[in-house]
């Protein structure tokens, strides 16, 4: 009778590469990473928590289940023109106090507070802040400022009419609690 003798170890190699690939799966599932100029926030959909922000650079983990979701707070810029062609909305149409038609060019440049990222995100989870805050509040104070000004005041006094919008919109930015 022949008798056959098997490597113990050859029954725990398909066992040990099972562990090795759930590691790797889980280990790439947890990890996400965030750029410079980019916060990240981690999203739990089981307790609906948002986390701390994740200043970038860095890579961390987080738990396989959980979301990322990144938004930029370094400076950037609300356009509000006909002429450039790079521009998110077509430039103001506001009136002077005869009722006169005044088109106005804006640029708007903002940036978020990384401590208030989370509260952002709450109560912007489309992330579309700028086209609805920043743009509805910057609309209201161009047209509130320059109906208060003859056409020709608007035309003789732009330097000053410049600086009192910017002063105005710099205030109602910083007002607004989001």
């Amino acid at each position: 009778m022949v008798e056959y003798r098997y490597h113990k170890f050859a029954a725990y190699v398909p066992v040990v590469i099972g562990v090795i690939v759930i590691v790797g799966l889980l280990g790439l599932l947890s990890g996400a990473s965030v750029a410079v100029g980019d916060v990240a926030l981690v999203i739990d959909p089981l307790s609906g928590t948002v986390s701390n922000p994740v200043v970038g650079p860095r890579c961390f983990l987080k738990l396989p289940y959980q979301s990322v979701v990144k938004m930029p707070y370094s400076t950037q810029y609300l356009i509000l023109s006909d002429s450039d062609p790079n521009a998110d909305f077509d430039s103001l149409m506001c009136f002077s106090s005869e009722g006169i038609e005044v088109t106005t060019d804006v640029v708007v440049r903002f940036g978020i507070d990384v401590s208030k990222a989370a509260a952002l995100y709450q109560s912007y989870p489309g992330m579309n802040w700028e086209w609805t805050t920043i743009n509805s509040i910057t609309s209201e104070t161009v047209k509130g400022i320059t109906k208060n000004y003859t056409w020709v005041e608007i035309k003789d006094k732009r330097t000053e009419l410049a600086t009192q919008i910017q002063d105005a919109i710099r205030t109602a930015l910083t007002n607004e609690p989001s």
